[in-house]
């Protein structure tokens, strides 16, 4: 399939709330990112896994976010909502936060994810944002590819995000788009 095969269009809660619940947002992956911390620095290093990790995100909750966004956006192919994006736009700092983006693996690699982040972009433009901030895990090695690719630079993390009883080592990273 190509970009022109699908439809973009607002997610319509009543509407989509079964196919965005279950919709398959896990990603497998043969290496992570550890993050290595210096005295008043710290930096994403690349290691190999001995053995490929998959993790599956749960979406039972999203509903809050998805009635929270400021902009959100589903993708259909095939006649099934294959992806979807949730966006709010912080006045207080004119940063617009990505909050949640999802393709379902076998629609990976087609353009969604562009497409996702040049609507993103072209709303934080439209309310005169200086950029556009994400969170992802350092566990997520092709997320991180891709938001570099489109210009996203790291700029920050948090270790105590994310209980460590779920995913041990894992750790909130943060990246940026400014323009």
């Amino acid at each position: 399939m190509r970009i022109r095969d699908f439809t973009f269009r607002p997610i319509e809660w009543r509407r989509d709330r079964r196919a965005i619940t279950e919709l398959d947002a896990s990603f497998k992956t043969e290496r992570v990112y550890r993050l290595e911390i210096k005295a008043l620095s710290a930096r994403l290093v690349e290691d190999k896994l001995a053995r490929p990790r998959t993790k599956r995100y749960d979406l039972s909750d999203i509903g809050t976010a998805v009635k929270e966004a400021d902009l959100t956006l589903a993708a259909e192919g095939e006649g099934e909502l294959v992806g979807f994006m949730t966006v709010k736009y912080e006045r207080w700092n004119r940063r617009v936060w990505l909050t949640h983006l999802y393709i379902a693996p076998e629609f990976r690699g087609v353009g969604l994810g562009t497409e996702f982040i040049e609507r993103v972009v072209k709303f934080a433009k439209k309310k005169k944002a200086r950029g556009v901030w994400l969170e992802t895990q350092n566990f997520n090695y092709p997320a991180i590819g891709f938001y570099r690719r489109k210009g996203f630079e790291f700029c920050g993390f948090d270790r105590s995000l994310y209980d460590p009883r779920n995913v041990p080592g894992e750790t909130a990273v943060f990246f940026a788009r400014e323009f």
